[in-house]
């Protein structure tokens, strides 16, 4: 029954359903069954639920047979659970699918992060270049002005030297003037 019991809770898509409760509505024949099966989302069943599913009809932890692998393998009675082994397939694939399924949205999920991380370091960075522009423009600002200014002092400087030697041409004039009078 635990074979049914979990194919009729993944066809159910409820952890609750039993072949009991719910299995005449999806195993009244092929067609049904064939149907409810491609209509199966196998992701929607509980992590930890499909994991005790495949730890028992697959490997458990320690790697060794799963118990309801070991009764369907039993070669000294085969033929009793050979009407099983289908449902044991389809079972088998629910379990690999809805893992499979929450693996892939789980790494996405981090994928999704390392994107948002990224582009979160790119802004930083973004911002630390413009700063760093700021900066340096300020650098070129302080140049700017360490070169206006030595420019104007030379020239000023050269134009003090002009007048000072103007004033001096002029005194000495008016003086001399002074004398001649």
């Amino acid at each position: 029954m635990y074979i049914l019991d979990n194919v009729t809770k993944f066809l159910a898509q409820d952890t609750n359903a039993s072949y009991n409760s719910h299995g005449e509505r999806y195993f009244a024949d092929e067609k049904t069954y064939g149907e409810a099966v491609r209509k199966v989302k196998a992701e929607t069943i509980d992590k930890n639920d499909l994991r005790n599913i495949a730890q028992a009809i697959n490997l458990d932890e320690e790697g060794s047979q799963g118990r309801i692998q070991v009764q369907l393998l039993q070669v000294d009675e085969p033929a009793r659970y050979v009407n099983f082994f289908c449902h044991f397939k389809v079972l088998f694939k629910f379990v690999q699918i809805g893992l499979s399924v929450l693996r892939v949205k789980a790494l996405q999920k981090k994928v999704d992060k390392i994107v948002t991380d990224i582009k979160e370091i790119k802004d930083k960075i973004a911002e630390e270049e413009a700063v760093a522009e700021i900066l340096g423009f300020h650098e070129n600002i302080r140049k700017e002005g360490e070169r206006i200014m030595g420019n104007e002092v030379a020239f000023l400087a050269a134009k003090q030297k002009a007048l000072e030697s103007r004033l001096q041409n002029l005194q000495a004039r008016s003086i001399a003037e002074e004398f001649s009078r």
